[in-house]
C-alpha cells in the first residue's frame, strides 16, 4: 500500500506574532494550515489557536460546525489559560 503524499505546509509566524507578541509566540509551535487559517499550538496547554493569515481574525473548531469566528482576546486567554476551557 502506498503511502499518501501531503504537500509540505510552510511555517507562517507572522499572524501569531501580530497578534500575541513575539514573547509569547515562543510558548507555540505551527501545526498548518486549514486553507487562509494558520493553526497553532500551545507548547504548555495543547490546545489550538486558529488565526485568519490575512485579516487576523481569531477562531474556534467546532466539529459539528466546522471554524466559528470569535474575539482574539478570548481566544489567546482559552489557549493559554490552564483553568480548563473558557
Amino acid at each position: 500500500m502506498e503511502s499518501a503524499s501531503f504537500p509540505p505546509q510552510i511555517s507562517n509566524w507572522t499572524p501569531l506574532i501580530d497578534l500575541v507578541g513575539k514573547d509569547l509566540a515562543q510558548d507555540f509551535m505551527f501545526v498548518g494550515n486549514a486553507g487562509n487559517i494558520m493553526v497553532y499550538k500551545h507548547c504548555m496547554t495543547r490546545r489550538h489557536l486558529n488565526i485568519h493569515i490575512s485579516t487576523g481574525q481569531t477562531y474556534r473548531y467546532d466539529c459539528d460546525c466546522g471554524y466559528i469566528s470569535i474575539v482574539p482576546e478570548v481566544a489567546v486567554a482559552s489557549v493559554i489559560w490552564l483553568g480548563g476551557h473558557l
